[in-house]
């Protein structure tokens, strides 16, 4: 009664929800009621309208079989969606919902909760001369059948086809047919007797009866006006599923009668029955179903198929109390139009990934028209792939299992399954991706480094997704002992990645070594890190053990072969052993011992060709005590004096340089030199060195090249030279360069405007003197004329003014112009 008015309150808070701003996102529903009552015969019509694809749902019950049907459809115009249920029966009563596709909608006779946040329910009632849902079953064997697990919410579905107020009874009884309590249950008129958190004790017989029609007697069950329900509380266990030959789905055509098998193997213990339902749309005239209990098993006929019977297949086998399906997408097609088509039965399709050294699994399932079908498995190398040890496709009707056993970075890739028909040939890709920890390893390590110098070191890792690598170099100061230790910058880090091996990446460190330590490379991705160690030690010989190599040795030279065995290896018993066609006098032998080597020196002085030969340097190791040799062979080459090769451009002639016609001429002079030893090349111009970097000059490394990048008049011509020199002798080579320098318009332009300038300049010099000659002239002749003047006058009034001027201590006129 409580879920009653829960759903008349259902559109009380739609109203609500509108004026408030809130839409919940599912349909509408016509006729907008919480429940509504037709009269059994008549049609059962409920439309949903909303903005996507709607799916409707009715209770899902054991009356719902082959037989029972019903049709949707859909106004576009007015977006209306209507679904029909011809001559509306007493069992249809009860709860139907619409919603959006892909909302799930649990809606069965067990259901107790009918959430409506995205969905639309209403409850029918269909009135009948009987007071139930269901019709008072009479056949024992047709008793229902209920299970539920213990603890769960158990529902005995007898629910009355009339909203009209009638009082309904529920009796339980043992399995001992003792009468037991139902007190605990409760009624709820749309749903049933509802009882929670179960247990096994519930188990047993119902018996659901309306008692003010007819009264009830103890002695018989079997009344129109009761239902009996059989009840199991326990851990039920879900049978296996009925089985069902799929390749009897496969190139279904239009027009054509189609049987479909279904059938279960479990032995024949306890009541079980196995039955088919198809889309409820199937008009079921064309529909045959025959059932054989004793076989366990259900053939299903349809006949005249159309492409419009297309839907879910199911095959259901039900025992006492549990049951299970099996569900098949059937389609039916024009029998002119052929096809090929690849859908993953199972895991992630396609595309597959999986560990490093496990089994990638691809499940396919390939339905064609025709139905019969080849497929060939193409690797990524695009070759066909047998089944071996390493690869397996097995083949049963529509499906295909493909398996790469121990998958390694090796397999990534993608494959092709090139699927061919009668008629059609379709390539499918199959993608694999194998995680992989990464493998490191440090190559092309050398042991030994010269202390103070920068080494450059390379690791290689391999790992699936590509790692990342970092490095890390640990030195001991004191090693042997490795007490104090301390971590040393890595200056400079590049990266490779292979274009043709996208899971290998090489990594390139630069680090100056000043003390022996432990060199390690670590790689990382998603999967895990791997890391690899070298041990690096610093020596200041050759390597572990060995002669430094003096060069070049020429006739005359004096030479030092410096032996050096590491103080980590050996002990300082280490020795020379002379030739003895070597003079003695011009030989010495020194040793010495530094933080990092124990050495031996052989200097010989003034070398002769007859000093060549083997040389042999002996030490004793410091394990085992045995005594190790390292040879070295010295050759002495004749002395030569310089010669400079024909095709350096120094050959003794001259060139021309026209600036007049090319102002930014360029010159690159090589000078290339040979003799024993290799001689010192110096650049002069005019008998003087040339800077080697300079604003005009640049001479290369191995003073091969000058080049001249820039003449700026005749003064930069002359006798360029390169001189070739070494203890033997000396040659020289020149080069004489001519610059060609006539003064061109843009100069004469400059020049004449600088002369112009000058003689502006020099005139208004001259008019200035004159102009103040000029001044200074007048000036004085008017002073003249003034004081001519003033002597004229009479003197007494002279005196007077004066004597006035001079009372008055200010100065007179006459004074003022002789001042002037």
């Amino acid at each position: 009664m409580e879920r009653i008015g829960s759903t008349w309150a259902l559109s009380a808070l739609a109203v609500s929800a509108l004026f408030l701003g809130i839409t919940a996102r599912k349909p509408t529903m016509i006729p907008a009621k919480a429940e509504f009552l037709i009269q059994e015969g008549d049609d059962l019509i409920i439309s949903c309208r909303g903005d996507g694809d709607i799916q409707f749902s009715f209770m899902d019950t054991p009356y719902h079989d082959l037989h029972w049907y019903y049709n949707i459809k859909f106004d576009e115009n007015a977006g209306l969606h209507t679904f029909t249920r011809p001559n509306a029966v007493s069992e249809d009563t009860g709860w139907y919902a619409c919603a959006y596709e892909g909302i799930e909608i649990k809606n069965d006779a067990q259901t107790i909760e009918h959430p409506d946040e995205n969905i639309t329910w209403i409850y029918v009632y269909v009135n009948s001369s009987s007071p139930f849902a269901q019709d008072a079953l009479y056949d024992h064997s047709l008793i229902q059948f209920i299970g539920q697990k213990t603890g769960g919410s158990l529902v005995i579905p007898c629910r009355l086809n009339s909203p009209k107020k009638q009082s309904v009874s529920l009796r339980h009884y043992s399995r001992l047919n003792m009468r037991l309590s139902t007190q605990s249950f409760q009624y709820e008129p749309k749903i049933g007797f509802i009882k929670h958190n179960v247990s096994d004790s519930m188990s047993g017989t119902y018996l659901c009866h309306t008692s003010h029609r007819h009264h009830y007697s103890e002695a018989s069950w079997h009344f129109p006006t009761m239902l009996t329900y059989e009840v199991l509380i326990g851990d039920l266990v879900e049978p296996m599923p009925p089985l069902i030959d799929k390749d009897e789905f496969r190139g279904l055509e239009w027009g054509e009668n189609h049987t479909f098998n279904c059938h279960s193997e479990d032995d024949v213990d306890e009541l079980l029955r196995v039955e088919w339902k198809v889309p409820y749309t199937v008009p079921r005239e064309r529909l045959h179903q025959i059932h054989n209990d004793e076989m366990q098993a259900a053939q299903l006929t349809l006949f005249n198929a159309q492409e419009s019977d297309r839907g879910d297949y199911t095959c259901t086998k039900i025992k006492r109390y549990v049951k299970s399906s099996v569900t098949i997408h059937v389609e039916f097609h024009d029998p002119d139009v052929t096809y090929i088509n690849v859908t993953a039965s199972s895991g992630n399709g396609s595309f597959v990934t999986v560990a490093e050294k496990t089994t990638a699994i691809w499940n396919l399932s390939i339905d064609t028209y025709p139905k019969a079908y080849t497929v060939k498995w193409i690797g990524k190398d695009k070759l066909p792939i047998a089944n071996s040890g390493k690869y397996l496709h097995t083949q049963s009707g529509t499906d295909n299992t493909f398996k790469i056993f121990h998958a390694t970075i090796a397999d990534i890739g993608v494959y092709t399954l090139r699927i061919s028909t009668l008629n059609d040939t379709k390539d499918h890709n199959l993608e694999l991706t194998v995680l992989a920890q990464p493998v490191v390893r440090i190559v092309n390590s050398v042991s030994y480094h010269t202390p103070g110098q920068p080494a450059t070191f390379s690791c290689s890792a391999t790992g699936s997704p590509l790692p990342n690598i970092t490095w890390k170099y640990l030195e001991y100061p004191d090693f042997p002992s490795k007490t104090v230790s301390k971590y040393a910058s890595v200056s400079e880090i590049r990266y490779e990645t292979s274009r043709f091996f996208s899971f290998h990446i090489l990594s390139h460190s630069t680090i100056r070594i000043n003390a022996t330590g432990d060199l390690t490379c670590r790689s990382c991705n998603v999967v895990g890190c791997s890391e690899a160690v070298e041990p690096i030690f610093v020596s200041d010989a050759n390597g572990y053990f060995g002669v430094m190599d003096p060069g070049t040795v020429v006739e005359g030279d004096t030479i030092n072969l410096t032996c050096g065995a590491s103080a980590y290896n050996f002990t300082n018993n280490i020795a020379w052993e002379v030739n003895n066609s070597t003079e003695h006098e011009r030989l010495s032998i020194t040793n010495r011992t530094t933080k990092f080597t124990y050495q031996s020196i052989l200097q010989i002085s003034d070398v002769k060709k007859s000093d060549s030969g083997e040389y042999v340097c002996r030490a004793v190791n410091k394990d085992n005590h045995n005594t190790t040799a390292v040879s070295y062979e010295l050759s002495v080459m004749d002395a030569r004096v310089p010669s400079i090769n024909d095709e350096s451009t120094t050959n003794n002639t001259e060139i021309e340089i026209d600036l007049i016609n090319d102002e930014h001429a360029k010159v690159r002079l090589t000078c290339f030199a040979d003799g024993m030893p290799n001689p010192e090349v110096t650049w002069l111009k005019d008998g003087k060195p040339l800077i080697k970097h300079s604003e005009q000059y640049a001479i290369s490394q191995n003073n091969s090249e000058l080049y001249i990048k820039y003449f700026r008049g005749s003064a930069d011509g002359g006798n360029y030279s390169c001189q070739a020199k070494n203890r033997v002798g000396t040659i020289e080579r020149y080069m004489n360069i001519i610059i060609t320098v006539e003064q061109s318009n843009y100069e004469i332009i400059w020049i004449s405007l600088v002369c112009v300038l000058s003689a502006i300049l020099a005139a208004l010099l001259i008019y200035t003197t004159l102009k103040v000659k000029r001044a200074k002239h007048l000036k004085k002749e008017f002073r003249r004329m003034a004081l001519s003047e003033l002597d004229q006058r009479p003197s007494e009034d002279s005196v007077n003014d004066e004597d006035e001027l001079i009372s008055n201590n200010q100065e007179s006129p006459r004074d003022r112009l002789i001042g002037m």
